[in-house]
C-alpha cells in the first residue's frame, strides 16, 4: 500500500502525511515546502485503526482526474498518491479540487484531530 498527501501554498505552511512501515508520518510546518531531512512532527501506527480504514475505503471508491488546475498561480497546491489492492491514483491540483475533496479532508481530519496533530491547513475544506 502507498499513501502520500501534501497540501500547502504560497505564503502559507504545509501539511504532509506519508505511509511508511505501517505508520503515518506527519510533517506540519509554517514553511511552504518540506525539507527532505525534516523529521516527522507526529507518527501514528495504522494497524487496526478504524479512521484509517475508513479513509482507505473512501479512496478506493474515488475516480479523480490526474490534475485540477486554474489560471491562478499562487494559492493552494495539493498532491495525492494512493495505491491499494483495488485502486491506484496520482493526482494534484493548484487552486482547484475534485468535488469529493472536502469529504476526503474530513476523513483525514478525524485522524489528525484524534491524535492532536495540527491541521489548520485542512480546516478550509
Amino acid at each position: 500500500m502507498e499513501f502520500q498527501f501534501f497540501i500547502g501554498g504560497y505564503n502559507s505552511g504545509h501539511f504532509e502525511v506519508v505511509l511508511k512501515n505501517g505508520e503515518l508520518h506527519f510533517f506540519v510546518s509554517n514553511y511552504p515546502i518540506r525539507i527532505e531531512e525534516q523529521e516527522p512532527t507526529h507518527i501514528i501506527p495504522i494497524e487496526g485503526y478504524i479512521a484509517w480504514q475508513n479513509l482507505i475505503k473512501y479512496l478506493d471508491g474515488l475516480n479523480w482526474k490526474r490534475k485540477y488546475e486554474t489560471d491562478i498561480m499562487d494559492g493552494t497546491q495539493w498532491e495525492l498518491t494512493f495505491e491499494s489492492e483495488f485502486k491506484k491514483m496520482k493526482c494534484y491540483g493548484s487552486n482547484a479540487f475534485p468535488t469529493e475533496f472536502d469529504n476526503f479532508v474530513k476523513l483525514l481530519r478525524k485522524i489528525t484531530t484524534k491524535n492532536k496533530i495540527p491541521n489548520e491547513l485542512l480546516r478550509n475544506f
